[in-house]
């Protein structure tokens, strides 16, 4: 590729998370082949070889909403001193630009497409939202990273986010390339979720009779729980479970939860490195997003045979066929329309069904396939 190497630039890469897990699955599969750096705050190094932490010092006012130009800044220091001449592989806006930009969503095309928020119990229309400090910082990152700097490739998630680019920056780069995201099939299998099901319910005091429904999501609002708590308080299925898997604990949404009477039918879990581990107690995925660029989350629910309801928006709906592998929720605000799609779940023979067309539908999108197709783009680069 480059004697000088590659430098893999995002804040933190570790197997938690989303961007941060893709960032940990290009330094496991590009160090052992590669020179390979990762400028960052925190890299997860278990499991990886050959890979070279260029560390890089948070400013002490790089807090809150500053907390992104902070992290551009003092990663542009880092890389200028100790991957001086490296090509560098940028993994969002707050990254400094680098070579090659992997974009794995646009933050202006989310704020366009989302819907009022409730903030102490009042309606917020979604056009506040680009008041605020955090997302203006947001915004004028992305702007600048677009349209002030030339790369010299550009890998994004999905189609939609090329059409994104276009429509919003005026991005139309020649070198363009969608490369999808992936599971790891050690993880995600059906043999697997099989295998560790009974256990897992039962450690986590889950009866044969639960239909448990999990939300794997890192932003809440964003990915629509609010309006997973309306149609499960309309359904009113005591049966009905919905488990929480993220860093972003519920508790925006406890009054909510009590006053619906969910309190015995949600519960979170907190981050994992091995989301395998709660694929086995489903029997759903549900992910009511607003916006998804391309869900990391649907594809591995996929590639464990676990069925998805999602809704009608592009990046989310990419592998999802209504009443193939799963459910389509056409309005991501619906919540009675969201009930009527969970309670159709409670079909096992259509779960079944569902169950194994999901696990051929994820073939091909193994890390390591997806990978081999970044170093591609990376060695015509370099």
């Amino acid at each position: 590729m480059t004697a000088q190497g590659i430098a893999l630039t995002f804040p933190n890469a570790s197997r938690v998370g989303g961007v941060e897990r893709i960032v940990w699955e290009a330094a496991n599969y590009f160090g052992p082949r590669h020179p390979t750096m990762y400028a960052g705050y925190q890299l997860e190094r278990a499991g990886l070889a050959h890979v070279d932490h260029v560390e890089v010092v948070q400013p002490k006012w790089a807090r809150g909403w500053l907390a992104p130009v902070g992290f551009r800044r003092a990663a542009r220091i880092a890389l200028d001193e100790s991957a001086a001449g490296a090509l560098e592989v940028s993994f969002g806006v707050n990254a400094p630009p680098g070579d090659v930009l992997v974009v794995n969503s646009v933050h202006r095309a989310w704020l366009g497409m989302g819907k009022e928020i409730r903030v102490g119990g009042r309606r917020v229309p979604n056009a506040a939202r680009y008041a605020l400090p955090r997302h203006q910082a947001l915004l004028a990152l992305e702007w600048d990273y677009f349209r002030r700097h030339e790369s010299r490739a550009l890998v994004a998630v999905s189609d939609a986010v090329v059409g994104d680019l276009e429509r919003l920056y005026g991005v139309r780069h020649r070198n363009t390339v969608v490369i999808g995201n992936g599971y790891d099939p050690a993880m995600c299998n059906p043999l697997r979720r099989d295998a560790l099901r009974a256990e897992r319910r039962r450690e986590l005091g889950i009866g044969d009779e639960a239909l448990v429904l999990l939300f794997v999501a890192n932003e809440l609002h964003r990915k629509g729980f609010g309006v997973l708590l309306e149609a499960l308080a309309h359904l009113d299925d005591p049966r009905l479970e919905v488990h929480v898997v993220g860093r972003m604990p519920p508790s925006a949404y406890a009054a909510r939860i009590t006053q619906s009477g969910l309190d015995d039918h949600v519960t979170y879990h907190g981050a994992t490195d091995d989301i395998g581990l709660f694929h086995a107690i489903a029997d759903v995925l549900v992910l009511p997003t607003q916006y998804e660029a391309f869900a990391l989350t649907i594809v591995e629910a996929l590639a464990s045979g676990l069925p998805v309801v999602t809704t009608n928006i592009a990046g989310a709906r990419d592998l999802v066929r209504h009443d193939v592998n799963g459910l389509i929720q056409d309005d991501p605000t619906d919540a009675a329309e969201l009930a009527r799609l969970l309670a159709a779940t409670d079909d096992e023979t259509a779960r079944s069904r569902w169950g194994r067309a999901a696990t051929e539908t994820a073939k091909g999108y193994e890390w390591n396939s997806l990978m081999g197709r970044l170093e591609q783009v990376i060695s015509g680069v370099a």
